[in-house]
């Protein structure tokens, strides 16, 4: 008659040393298993942060380029008084526009120096409306300026995303030509 769970003269049970290598096995496994899913994880975070950054750098750049490219009058600063732009035309219908851009800072307690958010104030025969164009921006590193020639404004900037190891930083510069002061273009 045989007893279930009663160990025999001619069996051999596992050893203290087998059952600590076993632990150790495991432990080392389980390790590698935990530093490849993290791994994953600031990659898939990091990846995230910069397709947020290049959508806020795009973001800024096309619609500061739109408003140039129909200015007749433009007055920018980048330096101590901070960022601003202030394009000016007439429209088609005889509409007076004016659209002043802002760096605006963003919410951070624990930031020095925060971010900032682009802001677009639009203004049509008096009445105004403020958007925001594009979040996450350096104060520092977004900044218009005429380039060589003076034909042209560059509009440089800077979006930063997340921080750490997941910080993703991303720069684009426009170069707009505005329209000729002169007149209405058909």
């Amino acid at each position: 008659m045989r007893r279930w769970g009663l160990i025999h003269k001619d069996q051999e049970g596992i050893t203290l040393v087998e059952l600590l290598l076993a632990i150790v096995l495991v432990g080392m496994i389980s390790l590698g298993i935990t530093m490849g899913i993290s791994q994953v994880l600031i990659i898939n975070a990091r990846a995230s942060n910069h397709m947020i950054a290049v959508r806020q750098v795009q973001q800024a750049g096309d619609r500061v380029s739109k408003d140039v490219l129909q200015a007749q009058n433009v007055t920018w600063s980048t330096g101590d008084t901070g960022f601003f732009l202030t394009l000016a035309w007439q429209d088609l219908e005889g509409g007076v526009n004016e659209v002043v851009y802002t760096l605006e800072e963003m919410p951070s307690p624990h930031d020095p120096n925060p971010l900032r958010v682009l802001e677009r104030k639009h203004t049509i025969n008096g009445d105004s409306s403020t958007t925001i164009v594009a979040r996450y921006l350096h104060p520092d590193d977004t900044k218009v300026v005429p380039d060589p020639d003076g034909r042209k404004l560059v509009f440089t900037a800077t979006a930063i995303v997340g921080n750490g190891p997941q910080q993703a930083v991303e720069t684009r510069q426009y170069e707009v030509e505005p329209r000729p002061t002169g007149g209405q273009d058909g």
